[in-house]
Parts: C-alpha cells; sequence; structure tokens
C-alpha cells in the first residue's frame, strides 16, 4: 500500500536547494511505494501549521525546471526543534499532521540542523509508534555537513567568492598606485574554513618554481580543461569558453554522473568544443581511443594529428621508449611513471614540435622536470614496485 511523502527546505537557500526538490519529486513519482509528495511551505513549518502543498498538482515540466531555479520555491526557515523531552507537545504535533495525510516518508533538505531534525522526528516516531522513514537531504554552503566530503550547495557558492576575489584583486591592481590598496572580503561559513579557503587558487604545487603561478612572456597559453558545466545557470561544458588554437585530447571516458546522463551526452559536449578550434588549428589524440575516434567521426573541420602511428610519434610501453621520426627517448628517464603520463609527455612533444620546438629539446625539459608535489613524487620503491 503506497504511503504519501513529506518534503520540505531548510536553512539558507542556493541554487541547488530547488535542484533536490525536483529530484525528490520526479524520483517519487517512479516509485511504487509512494504516492503523493506533499511540500511544506516554509520547511517543518509547514507541516507544524498544516500548510502543505500538493506537488502532484503541478506539472512535470515546472517540476523539472526546479532545477534552475535560484532561491528556494516552497519557502524555507530557521527554525530548530527543541529536544523531545523539552517539546514533546511539537512533535506530537508533526505525528499527528503526518497520520492525518497518510505520510510515510519524510525528507528534509538543508545543513546540520536539518539533519538533527531529521534525526529527532525519526526517534519520535518510533517512540510513538509510528512509521516513518526519515531522510536527511544535504545541502550547505558551509559544507560542514558531517559524514559528507562534498555537500550540494558549496560548489555554487565557491564559484561565487571565487569570481568575486578576482573581481576585487583586479579592482585593487588597477586602482592601487592612488587608491586602495588593501581590500578585505569577509565571507560566511561558520568556523569550516571552506567558503573562504574556495577564494584561493587550487593547483599543484611545483619543486621548480617558487610559486605555483607566475607571470610569463610567451604568446602561448596552456590550460588543463575538463567537461565539467560553467554554472548552475550554463549547464555547456568549461572548454566551450576557451576557443583554444591547439586542442590535445588524451582520453574521452564516462564521468561526472551528477551532470551527464551516458558518454553521448560527453561526446556531445567535446563535440561542441572541436568546433571552435579553427580552420587552422590543430586537434591533437590517440589512435587507441575509441572514443576519440568516434568524436572526430562525427565531424572535425580543423587539422587532425591521430598519435601512435609509425609515420609521427609513438609509445612502446614494452620497450620503454618513444619513436619520433629516427629518434628514441627512454621514458624511464623521466620524473614520472604510469602509462597516462607517458601519453601525456607524447603530446607535449609533438604539440611543442608543429610550434618549433625541437624534440630533444622538449624530452630534455621533461627529463629535467622536478614534478609537482603529490603527483609525481615517488615516496616507496621495492625492485619493480613503485609508489
Amino acid at each position: 500500500m503506497k504511503k504519501n511523502a513529506f518534503y520540505a527546505q531548510s536553512g539558507g537557500v542556493t541554487s541547488v536547494i530547488n535542484a533536490s526538490a525536483s529530484a525528490v519529486i520526479l524520483e517519487a513519482k517512479k516509485s511504487a511505494k509512494i504516492g503523493k509528495v506533499y511540500a511544506g511551505k516554509n520547511g517543518i513549518l509547514g507541516a507544524l501549521r498544516e500548510e502543505l502543498i500538493d506537488t502532484s498538482k503541478e506539472s512535470k515540466k515546472f517540476i523539472e525546471s526546479l532545477k534552475y531555479r535560484p532561491g528556494g520555491v516552497f519557502g524555507s526557515c530557521r527554525y530548530k526543534l527543541k529536544s523531545i523531552e523539552e517539546n514533546l507537545k511539537e512533535y506530537k504535533r508533526l505525528i499527528d499532521i503526518f497520520k492525518a495525510h497518510d505520510i510515510g516518508y519524510f525528507f528534509y533538505n538543508g545543513g546540520n540542523d536539518s539533519a538533527d531534525t531529521a534525526l529527532k522526528i525519526s526517534q519520535i516516531s518510533n517512540k510513538l509508534n509510528y512509521p516513518l522513514q526519515c531522510i536527511a537531504i544535504p545541502k550547505t554552503v558551509d559544507n560542514d555537513l558531517a559524514v559528507t566530503d562534498c555537500c550540494p550547495g558549496f560548489g555554487s557558492v565557491a564559484k561565487y567568492v571565487v569570481t568575486s576575489t578576482i573581481e576585487a584583486a583586479l579592482d585593487v591592481e588597477s586602482m592601487h598606485e592612488s587608491s586602495t590598496k588593501v581590500f578585505i572580503l569577509e565571507v560566511m561559513g561558520r568556523h569550516a574554513g571552506w567558503i573562504a579557503g574556495s577564494s584561493c587558487l587550487v593547483g599543484g604545487v611545483s619543486d621548480a618554481f617558487k610559486n605555483s603561478a607566475r607571470l610569463g612572456t610567451s604568446e602561448f597559453f596552456v590550460i588543463e580543461a575538463d567537461e565539467y558545466d560553467s554554472a548552475f545557470f550554463d549547464k555547456r561544458s568549461k572548454f566551450i569558453h576557451y576557443h583554444p588554437d591547439t586542442f590535445i585530447i588524451n582520453n574521452i571516458e564516462f564521468d561526472h554522473a551528477d551532470i551527464f546522463d551516458d558518454l553521448s551526452e560527453i561526446l556531445k559536449q567535446f563535440h561542441h568544443a572541436i568546433r571552435t578550434v579553427p580552420a587552422n588549428g590543430n586537434i591533437l589524440f590517440h589512435d587507441s581511443d575509441e572514443n576519440i575516434t568516434s568524436l572526430i567521426e562525427m565531424g572535425c573541420w580543423s587539422k587532425t594529428h591521430k598519435l601512435g602511428g609509425e609515420d609521427n610519434i609513438n609509445l612502446s610501453i614494452e620497450e620503454g621508449i618513444i619513436h619520433f621520426k629516427d629518434q628514441r627517448f627512454d621514458v624511464s628517464d623521466l620524473p614520472m611513471h604510469g602509462q597516462h603520463n607517458f601519453n601525456n609527455a607524447l603530446m607535449a612533444i609533438y604539440t611543442s614540435f608543429l610550434h618549433g620546438i625541437d624534440p630533444q629539446k622538449s624530452f630534455l625539459a621533461l627529463k629535467n622536470s622536478k614534478g609537482v608535489k603529490r603527483r609525481f613524487e615517488t615516496v616507496f620503491k621495492h625492485n619493480d614496485k613503485i609508489v
């Protein structure tokens, strides 16, 4: 027999809380165990006041659109339930409302206090012998929710803080000669420090330089990009915005299941990206990756370089040798391990060659590279076993 569900939003709202609401309601409709989904107006207060919104009266199109809407569509609250011993009457009121509307599932969307509310309601339902499944749905900008690694809500606020920090830094850089020399940006986030920390550029720490970034004089700019979405309001992959003259594709596989349903959606984004490369630009890829082959077959209007054949450059893992025309490079001389890193080296050498750099010089630069901390560091070696 089906039971109805109660869903409510709690705490500060971000772009992700409505996305969670959309997912709960749409998935509940597919369930053979859940009937209607009632949403509480203004969080748990909606249950206490019996102000319930019947989401079955809303169109599927509207529910699906919630994932793109900022704010909290059902209203939120900051209302912390006291302990059961302190306010038993309030808890009995909740159970009475749930009984009246045949509610067997309780979904509460928010941070630590919301998870605490779900726990308390679960405890009182057991105490009063009322069968109720209570589920806390994590959402907090603070990224401090217990037992979670990266909480929904944090990503959107982190992007906002990063953008604001960059803009403020550019203002100070432009005006510091005769005006503001110090700018202090205050952010919220309890004592966890995740939001403040997100304002820093996170990258590998190089042993070759004093800083992880520096301003160079070259006409080239090399950036590592991926297919993750640009923002909650722009679901195109980030690399759509870069417009490279040379596009290196090392491999394509299914990833970011929170953004893409399947591999075909990822290939679609890559196809959009390669179409931004000019006709005289270069697209480099390995001949052994079937997904990249499928991508190129979708249509490509730039110069393509399929690496791995005898006519250009290839890597023999068995020999441990990179072959390039009449030159041979021993990969054991490189400060890195594994085929993926060697394939990266292959790409770096050939890309540099296309831009007029002798392969010998490229390999020597890679050989003398001190690498990046935690990525290239050898922490254990015994016979042929390397960590």
